[in-house]
């Protein structure tokens, strides 16, 4: 697989028209068509729909731009890693974090790195835990920050920066809950309740107990920021996990529901994994951290 090829695949898939394509790349079309069909029967799939105003990806093609990006994006890590120098700390260190204030002291600890080892730089994207996780299996990042349940997780590393992670509940300030120090699930039984995704259908972490038959469920989140946008559209009050998204500074608040669970926040990497000297430093570094708590 020639990864010019696949480069230029990209630019056709974003732009969505051969000729325009072509133009970008300072090559012939009939070039790049010619790299698009040698694509197709490379992997025995038709790539593009064509008509006579776009060419767009099928579903095939979908999947090979996602799969495209991340070995290109693999390619120049490695590249870079490659060609530092022995020994030296420097380069990119990526993780990929659900929002959680867990990421709080990980982010203290990669400013100091950084100030230690110029040339050091800490990549953060965010997402879902299932996002998260995905990134960290494929090796697009070197870390990710997920809530987990206590007893394991036999596809990676791990080791835990956060013990019994709290639940929360966003809501209004002039709601009727603003007004109790601490809320019990009974409380929500009453008013419209936002959960997250994972979570429809599926126990409640901590209150396996709970049939959610008897909440009015009214909508579902994948991150903190989609839960504030859905109660401040007035969906109803919204169950979060110890998230570090500031929502007092608006028309909310957020206060905690009284139970105890057995989630615990944990960083991870892949196993068996080899990982860049920068990674491995900031990884010793966490470690020691939070081991001398």
């Amino acid at each position: 697989m020639d990864l010019e090829v696949l480069k230029n695949f990209l630019v056709v898939a974003n732009e969505e028209n051969i000729t325009r394509a072509s133009e970008l790349l300072h090559i012939s079309q009939p070039t790049l068509s010619r790299q698009i069909q040698s694509l197709e029967e490379e992997f025995g799939a038709k790539l593009f729909t064509r008509d006579k105003k776009r060419t767009t990806l099928t579903a095939q093609g979908l999947l090979l731009q996602k799969r495209s990006i991340e070995l290109l994006d693999m390619y120049r890590k490695t590249q870079v890693e490659v060609q530092s120098e022995p020994g030296v700390i420097t380069g990119d260190i990526n993780i990929a974090c659900i929002y959680a204030k867990a990421l709080n002291p990980i982010l203290e600890i990669g400013k100091e790195v950084a100030s230690e080892h110029p040339g050091t730089r800490l990549l953060v994207s965010n997402g879902d835990m299932y996002t998260v996780r995905e990134l960290v299996q494929s090796g697009q990042v070197d870390f990710g920050l997920v809530y987990a349940q206590k007893e394991g997780d036999d596809m990676f590393e791990r080791f835990e920066v956060q013990e019994n992670v709290m639940i929360q509940v966003i809501m209004p300030k002039d709601h009727p809950l603003s007004r109790k120090d601490q809320i019990t699930y009974d409380d929500l039984k009453q008013y419209p309740l936002i959960v997250h995704k994972r979570f429809l259908g599926s126990p409640i972490p901590g209150r396996h107990e709970i049939d959610q038959t008897q909440y009015n469920i009214t909508g579902a989140y994948t991150t903190p920021v989609g839960a504030v946008l859905m109660v401040s559209a007035g969906y109803g009050v919204a169950l979060v996990s110890d998230s570090n998204i500031e929502v007092e500074r608006g028309n909310m608040i957020v206060k905690d529901v009284s139970l105890n669970t057995n989630l615990s926040a944990y960083l991870i990497w892949k196993k068996n994994s080899a990982m860049p000297v920068q990674s491995e430093y900031l990884l010793n570094r966490l470690i020691e951290h939070f081991s001398s708590r």
